[in-house]
């Protein structure tokens, strides 16, 4: 929960650039816009973008406001270098069904990672970050491609409060509030209670998107060097409208029965249940001793329980029926239960040796996760299939059998990490450097299945970085950094995985136009992952640890707040993902992974009148492109008709517009709209049997009410 203010150096460096609007900005702050210009995700303080030798997304407030996205994953669709729903309409399931230059982040929250599935509501956070390339350095095990950083909405000594009441396509209803302000005379004690419902249809027959939460936070602050923030969080999902993947032919390919409807539904309303709830509580405490020492800890203990049964198509040709209309179901079953505590200690050193100043941040985390979870497949005991299901014409009520539970693991790990990291300035020239050690361990025992394992790893990971700035904001920057993520099991030969290991040189161009409240970030990378498992090619059903993916590219990214009425953000990315080496008789070397577009564009603007008779109105559009992509490991389609044609997912435009309008500083109405012509489109594939589609247009209507 890590939300520092900013720092003040002890000794006196030399002058920076005339300041833009936004240079003002404290990293845990509300941003007026769409521009931040100060970031904690990407070294643990509090940080100018402009001396941070890295790219850094940043979703700010506005954006959230204005664009109204309903999950973590909408609210990156435009930014760069991320693929935000690779699985469509399944996007709602939990916040890491995203890609960051090709690879499936970790998400944090507070600086906190967050356990596997989880899912936070945007309208709980004040900004929403990605780190692009490895940041192990600082959190430890994570993704090669980026790390997610959401931030909470903390006690403000200001005045918040507001409450919201809407409605939209598929019989949605939803309610939020959000109030703060100060508790006593003395403003020592401030808080902030946030809290949403929601209940909607989906675009899938007999599924429901349904959420409750609440999130209450109070701040103690006895005097200026001083700040103990209490976070709790309870999310309730009663309905996580989940839906399974579709087959290709008929989702992107010809089918004799024309396209498969999009509001299919593949399980059955007395089966399908699929519903999640996660509770946590923490703390996050800071004290400044002096203007050289200041220390922090964040704590946070979560609970994460989800409960699924739902029908889905097994990944064959032999799931669909000779003539294309029929599909074969088999039952699925998953109670998991995840119970996390972590904690981060740091210490912050801000002080001058001669002409460089040192900004120095030092600690040990801690992360415990305990899962405990039930599982029962009919597939996998070999039960055979349940009734088969017509896409065109399905009939549903039918019998369907509980599996039996076949496996019940708890799984304990624990990771311990140590890391140091120097942000060195000199004049205008910034150098970081940082290092970092973990020990984890983790112990898995199935009473059901009649197996235990337990495994050991360490690893050593760091990054360095140059960045300098020149007068007219102008900044170019070089990097390099490493990741490790842990693999759990073991080869024929009863060795352990080794982690995977990341590598990543990054070179780009920062800017900040003097007297002009934008920014722009440039960035090529290559980022190569070693490690990665691939089927063992002499013995069947093992592993080996010969695969390797590179991600190379480029990236950019604009926020400008042109004048008070226009703003704008603007974002490409040109991404080459391969596998590089692979078990051959996998056929996947040189081939692209699945769900990882070439290319991919957006556009952002909005206008808001500030004078004149239409004052108070706001108009909002967007663009967004996301390229073609490959839908199966192997890159061509290898089903009935289409053996070795290229499985090519087609590209989709997809349009936004929000039209808002402020009666006073009291009431506001608006209205959003995605995908907006209301395109039918496939996000991805993962096999010739797995499509998913992508979302219909949705609207959104909301009635605001400030105080």
């Amino acid at each position: 929960m890590n939300r520092q203010r900013e720092q003040q150096h002890s000794l006196p460096v030399a002058p920076a650039p005339a300041p833009s609007p936004s240079s003002a900005q404290r990293a845990n702050s509300a941003v007026s816009g769409y521009v931040a210009t100060r970031s904690v995700a990407g070294t643990k303080t509090d940080t100018p973008l402009l001396e941070t030798p890295q790219a850094i997304s940043v979703v700010t407030r506005q954006q959230l406001d204005d664009q109204q996205p309903q999950t973590v994953n909408e609210a990156f669709r435009y930014s760069s270098g991320v693929v935000p729903e690779p699985f469509g309409t399944a996007a709602h399931y939990t916040d890491q069904y995203m890609k960051i230059r090709g690879f499936a982040p970790d998400i944090y929250l507070d600086g906190l990672k967050l356990p596997p599935f989880s899912s936070t509501d945007p309208y709980f956070l004040e900004r929403a970050e990605i780190v692009h390339g490895p940041a192990s350095v600082l959190y430890g095990q994570s993704s090669p491609g980026g790390l997610v950083d959401l931030a909470s909405k903390l006690p403000t000594d200001r005045p918040t409060n507001e409450i919201n009441f809407g409605g939209g396509t598929f019989d949605r209803l939803q309610t939020s509030f959000d109030l703060g302000g100060v508790l006593d005379k003395d403003g020592q004690l401030l808080y902030r209670l946030t809290g949403i419902g929601l209940t909607d249809n989906t675009q899938v027959d007999y599924t429901k998107d349904q959420r409750f939460g609440i999130a209450p936070a109070i701040t103690w602050r006895p005097d200026a060097s001083t700040s103990f923030t209490i976070l709790a969080n309870y999310i309730n999902d009663p309905g996580l409208g989940i839906y399974a993947g579709l087959p290709s032919l008929g989702a992107v390919l010809p089918n004799p029965h024309g396209q498969i409807p999009t509001n299919f539904f593949v399980g059955d309303p007395n089966y399908n249940t699929w519903k999640r709830e996660q509770t946590s509580v923490g703390y996050s405490f800071e004290h400044k001793f002096d203007q050289v020492l200041t220390i922090r800890q964040n704590v946070r203990y979560s609970e994460n329980t989800m409960e699924e049964q739902h029908l889905y198509i097994p990944g064959s040709n032999l799931a669909l029926s000779a003539d294309q209309s029929t599909v074969l179901r088999y039952a699925y079953l998953d109670n998991i239960s995840r119970k996390a505590f972590q904690t981060d200690n740091q210490a912050q050193l801000d002080f001058g040796i001669g002409p460089i100043q040192h900004k120095v941040v030092a600690g040990i985390d801690y992360l415990n996760l305990d899962i405990h979870e039930t599982t029962g497949n009919s597939l996998a005991l070999g039960l055979g299939a349940e009734p088969s299901i017509n896409m065109f014409s399905p009939v549903y009520g039918r019998a369907i059998t509980v599996p039996p539970i076949q496996s019940a693991p708890v799984t304990r790990s624990d990771q311990v990490g140590s890391y140091v990291q120097d942000q060195m300035k000199w004049n205008q020239t910034t150098f970081v450097i940082g290092g970092r050690y973990d020990a984890l361990s983790s112990a898995s025992n199935d009473m059901v299945a009649k197996t235990n394992s337990s495994q050991d790893d360490y690893a050593f990971t760091w990054r360095t970085g140059l960045i300098h700035n020149f007068d007219n904001g102008i900044a170019p920057y070089v990097s390099y950094s490493t990741s490790f993520q842990p693999q759990i099991g073991l080869s024929h030969a009863a060795t352990q995985f080794a982690p995977t290991t990341g590598q990543q040189y990054e070179a780009g161009v920062k800017f900040q136009p003097v007297g002009f409240d934008s920014f722009v970030t440039t960035s090529i990378f290559n980022l190569t992952q070693q490690n990665v498992l691939t089927p063992d090619p002499n013995f069947a059903g093992y592993s080996v640890q010969t695969g390797e993916i590179r991600s190379r590219g480029a990236e950019i990214e604009l926020h400008a707040n042109i004048t008070r009425s226009l703003s704008m953000i603007a974002a490409y990315t040109h991404l080459e993902n391969v596998v590089t080496a692979a078990n051959p008789t996998t056929d996947t070397v040189g081939k692209v992974p699945v769900g990882v577009p070439a290319d991919s564009a957006s556009l952002w603007v909005n206008y808001a009148f500030k004078e004149g008779k239409l004052t108070g109105l706001g108009l909002s559009g967007g663009v967004r492109y996301v390229g073609e992509t490959y839908g199966t490991a192997t890159n061509v389609w290898g089903v009935p008709g289409f053996l070795n044609t290229p499985s090519i997912v087609p590209s989709a435009t997809l349009f936004d517009a929000a039209v808002r309008y402020d009666f006073d500083k009291h009431w506001r109405v608006s209205l959003n709209a995605t995908n907006l012509f209301d395109k039918i489109y496939v996000s991805s594939c993962t096999s010739g049997i797995n499509c998913y589609y992508g979302f219909r247009r949705t609207i959104l209507a909301n009635l605001r009410y400030a105080w």
